[in-house]
Order: C-alpha cells, then structure tokens, then sequence
C-alpha cells in the first residue's frame, strides 16, 4: 500500500514517541536525485525497528518517475509514504532562471521543508540537495527536528588541487562559501554534512570545531537487462559500421559543452570524421537543440561526420545499455563543480571519458586515468582530445584497473549504508 497524499491528518499519524519518522524532501524531478530516493527506499525495508519513511514529493515526480513510487508500494503500510505537495503549492514554485528566483525559490522549498516536517512530526529530515537551503538553515533560530543533507558544490579548496588558479572572482566565492558553510556547521540541529567530493571533507571539516562532514559515494545502479548484440543495437540507431562511437548523455544543455564539442569538429579532417559519430542522448532544450541542429546542418554539408540525436528522457533502467554500446564517453562540462555519475557510468562499462581538467572532474579522470582531461571551454583542445581517442590505444590514457577500482566505490549499497549510519 502507498499514500499518495496532498494532505495529511494528524489523527492519522503513529505516534511520535514510538516511531522514527524520516522525512525527504526533494521537488526536483531531474539529476541525482530520484535514484537517491530509490536506493533509500530500497535499503529501508531492512530496518528491524519500527520506522518510517516520508518522501515529499512534487505532482510531476509522480508522472515522470512512476517506477520510484511502485518501488515504494512493495514494503508494509504506512512503513514507506509517498506525500506530493499539493498542485497550489507546487504551481507558485519560482523557478531557477535568474538569481533572485532561486534565492526566492529555495525559501519556498523551506517552508514547505518546515510545514511537512512539523505536520509528520519528523525526527530527522534528510535534504538531498543541501546547497540551496543554506542561507535559509542559517537563518532559522531553532527547528524541532535534526536535518542532514548532501552538499554538492564545494569549490572553496580548489586551489589545492593540480593545476588550479583562482580567478578575483572565483575567490571571492570561496570566500563567501566558507563563511556560510562555518556558519551552517555551527547549527546543532545539522548532524551530518554528505559530500560527494573526498577531497572537499578535510577542508571542510577544518571550518568547524566539531567534524560533521562525511564523504559520501556517488551512486550508480546497474540493472541486469544489458545488450545481447551490440551490432544489432547500434543497426538499429542507425550508427554506420565502423565508426567509432562518442557518447554524450544526460540532460543536455549548454553546461554539458554540445555546441563545443560540435565547433570542434571543424578541426578534424575529413578522414578523421568518415570514422567518427557522435551520439547524443537525452532530453534538450527547444531552443539549444534547434542551434545546434543548425550547426549539424552546416557540418554534415561540408564534412563526412555522423551525428545521431535521441533528444528523449531514457529510464534509468535503459541509459547503461548507451554506455555498454560506445567507444568513448564526452563531458566536456564547462567549469562544473562538484560530481559527475558520468564518469562512474563510463567506469562502469570500462570506457575512457574526455572530460574537464577543472575541479572535481579533473582531479578523478587524472588520479583514476579514467581517460582525457583537457580545458573543456577551449575548442582546439577538444579536438585534439578526440583526434587522440581516434588515432592512439585506450592504454595511453586509460589504467582499467584504476578504472574498476573507481567503478567498484561507487555502489548503492556503500552509499545507503554510510547515510543510515550518519542520521
């Protein structure tokens, strides 16, 4: 049995001494996030002890990730509840095109934190993405439950890391965030600081008497149904043979480095692109997507290059298949901070990756030889990084070994057990 509720009665809650309530609230429908969720309700059935789990959600979640809330109907009732906020409250949610709407936006999501909470009468409440909520946690002079939540961009340590130089600008961010993190770690209610970022907790750590910051796998969930002919696969995509394929998924936008890469071709030759196809899957904006099929248009008339688009969302359970069937992965990000599954998907299917030399990204691809690391925001250097994927041995740039090793610390399973441990 699963609720399905915009509203919740207080006589119909157990009783606050006798059960421990989780509450997660996550109204993004995108990203990390809905996996999260399903390793948490996927782990939870394990608990011995009389415990709850409430997961706020948005009405769209329930459309678009249909498969995380059956996951929730297999466990007891009421052991595992799914709470949408109602279509009101959903339809005032700012939403993140401008600073200011963000700023607005991240105070809505905590009021809606704080009214959940109180009407569950939660003991903890998990926040799967932590970083917005800073400011407004600060704020807060005390809150009747213990919280905890997953930090995703640190950046202030940058400077610590091979090849990193600050720009003004980029200092006085650190600066700022170091101030609110020092501020966030001073609060009693916070218990535990998740961080995908192992290089980023000693740092953190260090702005606080008490230690609170604890790495936190990021992980990636792979599912049984795999391809059988890979051949047969890439026929049906429509990928010539013989062509080496260079994968770019995910949600698609400017970030992801798409006009790029395609600028970069330009700088190949014509033998170089007859053996080359690029394969793009994953939803993309209207706009961006008609700009680059525009530059799609002017390459393909000049240039022997294939160029495939699945401007689609793909389950979960079906993305790995895109990694299994490619000889490359592209995250050519543009100065991303923080994680990428990516590289953990591409590790997964024992794949070398072009990707940033900047940040977090960087420091895994060179320490883990995960594949190439260039600057991402030049376009020469991308294509010398595809002309070497084309021209030179994966065992030049690549330590599998390495690479399974990064595979390997990434589980679910690692990373449910370090958050129950932690909350």
């Amino acid at each position: 049995m699963i609720k399905l509720k915009t509203e919740l009665k207080k006589s119909s809650l157990p009783d606050a001494n006798t059960v421990e309530k989780l509450m997660v609230l996550e109204l993004s429908v995108g990203g990390h996030y809905p996996e999260y969720i399903a390793h948490l309700i996927d782990h939870w059935q394990k608990q011995q002890k009389p415990r709850q789990l409430v997961l706020v959600v948005s009405p769209l979640f329930l459309k678009q990730h249909r498969d995380v809330v059956d996951l929730a109907k297999k466990y007891q009732p009421d052991q595992v509840i799914v709470i949408t906020i109602s279509a009101a409250e959903y339809e005032k949610l700012k939403p993140f095109d401008t600073g200011i709407n963000r700023n607005l936006r991240a105070w809505q999501e905590f009021q809606l934190l704080l009214k959940y909470a109180r009407k569950f009468q939660a003991n903890h409440v998990f926040i799967p993405y932590f970083d917005t909520l800073q400011i407004a946690l600060i704020f807060n002079k005390s809150l009747p439950f213990t919280y905890s939540g997953i930090y995703f961009r640190p950046s202030f340590y940058y400077d610590n890391l091979v090849g990193h130089h600050s720009s003004r600008q980029d200092k006085f961010q650190h600066w700022r965030e170091k101030i609110t993190l020092s501020l966030v770690l001073k609060k009693p209610e916070l218990k535990t600081l998740f961080c995908l970022d192992s290089w980023a907790i000693k740092y953190i750590n260090q702005l606080s008497r008490e230690s609170k910051a604890v790495y936190l796998p990021d992980p990636v969930q792979i599912h049984p149904n795999s391809v059988s002919n890979i051949e047969q696969f890439k026929s049906n995509l429509g990928i010539e043979a013989s062509r080496q394929v260079h994968l770019l998924a995910g949600g698609i936008g400017k970030r992801k480095g798409l006009d790029k890469i395609l600028d970069s071709i330009c700088f190949l030759n014509s033998e170089l692109c007859q053996r080359l196809c690029f394969l793009v899957v994953g939803p993309i904006e209207e706009s961006y997507y008609q700009e680059c099929l525009e530059k799609v248009r002017q390459l393909t008339s000049k240039l022997p290059i294939q160029i495939i688009f699945k401007n689609q969302h793909i389950l979960e359970t079906e993305i790995q298949k895109y990694f299994q069937i490619c000889d490359v992965v592209l995250a050519p990000y543009q100065r991303h901070v923080g994680m990428s599954a990516i590289l953990t998907r591409a590790a997964i299917a024992r794949k070398p990756v072009l990707a940033p030399n900047y940040g977090l990204m960087g420091e895994i691809t060179r320490r883990y030889r995960l594949g190439i690391a260039i600057n991402s925001t030049q376009i020469p250097e991308i294509a010398e990084g595809l002309t070497k994927f084309l021209t030179e041995s994966p065992t030049t740039y690549c330590d599998f070994d390495l690479m399974q090793q990064y595979a390997e610390q990434n589980t679910p399973e690692k990373f449910t057990s370090i958050i129950f441990q932690h909350i």
